[in-house]
């Protein structure tokens, strides 16, 4: 459009030039025309000026469209760059929220894996019939049939930071029907040579059957050779594995506050104990289907007093 301007005024001023020669022509053979050619030199300078003050406008118009041209590519690329921040600071902060989703219960995690939760539980119905001679009725009582809730029970567990773990689990059933807590520790793992520390209630490191979960033990029971393993109680630990798994240790200091070694631990002070445990598994073959699984533990106790005794239900609680 501007060059289209600059067209027309150029060719109005030639016409005006070419009209301005032929009236001076005119006016040397004709002095009756200085007028009219006076009216054409005013004409002709005031295009001049048109034409001066579309150039200046023109000239203005050019400076500014190249620095609103900078300010605008300023600005994009600002905008670009608070974008790429803004998409930075979601992915940040999409990496913190939790999802949810199932996998042997109920799960929570973030993005990057370094906070967990998992509520579940496990809920165990036991039904018997009892059959009995008279010199077992005689021997141990006449047993009732019945049913029980063997284990009902519920769970938090997860870790924090990757470095912080923790697990709070609760009982309704419970031994005799009174409802305690089961595992409620924390701890720290991680740790540069020592593995893990954890503080809290829970099994102390002896035993294999009585560490392996009551979710994957063969039958609801355990064999009656567990009533010489301690079960849970307050303590502090340290344990390790190698780098592969093959070889685990574990070493803890504990306070009795369960019924072992006797029943009345706690109506004295409660006893202490040491206890360890070494296990691994020197030969593993066909992706775990062949093992030879080795271990030992030992505990050293201390009763405080009380009278050491052990005992054990027969494999049917009811019972």
């Amino acid at each position: 459009m501007q060059t289209g301007i600059m067209r027309v005024a150029g060719a109005i001023f030639a016409s005006m030039v070419t009209i301005l020669a032929a009236a001076g022509t005119a006016y040397a053979q004709d002095p009756g025309l200085t007028e009219r050619e006076r009216m054409l030199l005013d004409k002709v300078q005031q295009l001049e000026q048109r034409i001066d003050d579309i150039e200046k406008s023109q000239a203005a118009a050019s400076a500014v469209g190249a620095v609103t041209r900078e300010q605008a590519q300023a600005e994009l690329e600002g905008r670009v760059a608070q974008i790429e921040e803004q998409i930075a600071e979601d992915q940040n902060a999409g990496s913190k929220d939790f999802k949810a989703f199932w996998k042997d219960g109920l799960r929570f995690e973030t993005e990057d894996g370094r906070f967990r939760l998992q509520v579940g539980g496990r809920i165990m119905y036991d039904v018997a019939w009892y059959h009995q001679d008279e010199d077992l009725k005689i021997a141990v009582g006449d047993e009732q049939d019945g049913g029980e809730f063997r284990r009902a029970r519920i769970f938090l567990s997860g870790t924090i930071y990757d470095d912080i773990y923790y697990k709070a689990q609760y009982d309704f059933a419970g031994d005799d029907g009174n409802a305690k807590f089961k595992d409620v520790y924390v701890g720290l793992q991680n740790i540069p040579y020592v593995g893990k520390l954890q503080l809290g209630h829970y099994k102390e490191p002896f035993g294999l059957e009585q560490l392996t979960s009551s979710k994957y033990t063969t039958f609801m029971e355990r064999s009656l050779a567990d009533a010489f393993t301690p079960g849970r109680n307050m303590g502090v630990m340290v344990a390790n594995h190698t780098p592969n798994k093959r070889l685990a240790w574990a070493l803890g200091l504990f306070q009795d506050c369960d019924d072992f070694p006797g029943d009345n631990d706690g109506d004295e002070d409660e006893g202490w104990a040491a206890t360890a445990r070494i296990s691994g598994v020197p030969w593993y073959a066909d992706e775990g289907r062949k093992l030879l699984h080795l271990g030992a533990a030992y505990s050293h106790r201390n009763p405080d007093g009380a009278s050491p005794g052990w005992r054990e239900r027969p494999e049917s609680h009811l019972a």
